[in-house]
């Protein structure tokens, strides 16, 4: 991803939409990473971009680098793919990456995490749900 206007992988320009096929309901939860790198000098770190989402997504990243899907997601037994959409841009309002410098590359990982409706605790380590 580049902070370059110009370029065709330009940030605005980045979407992420999450594929799953399963059996039963769940709970889904995405961390992101993010590597800068400036001249080839490079530093990871989790960072809050401002992303733009799309409807039930409810944005944890300040306590556990997570974004959470905020309604239950029942997967057909017939193993039908579903999609479901996440990033859809960037929202910028606050002028965070205006004042980055064109030559910013950024490598983002993605990371999908689901589990069962009720094993959220015992998986997550987390005693409520953060939207509720």
């Amino acid at each position: 991803i580049s902070t370059d206007p110009d370029a065709p992988n330009y940030i605005n320009n980045f979407r992420v939409n999450i594929n799953y096929t399963g059996d039963g309901a769940a709970y889904l939860r995405v961390k992101m990473v993010h590597e800068y790198s400036v001249n080839g000098v490079s530093t990871q770190h989790p960072a809050n971009v401002p992303y733009a989402t799309a409807a039930d997504w409810y944005d944890n990243r300040g306590n556990d680098y997570c974004y959470y899907y905020e309604k239950e997601v029942d997967a057909d037994s017939n193993g039908e793919t579903k999609t479901l959409n996440f990033i859809t841009g960037l929202d910028d309002k606050n002028g965070e990456f205006a004042n980055l410098a064109d030559n910013v590359v950024i490598k983002v990982a993605v990371e999908t995490d689901m589990v069962q409706i009720n094993r959220y605790p015992q998986i997550w380590g987390i005693d409520h749900l953060p939207w509720k």
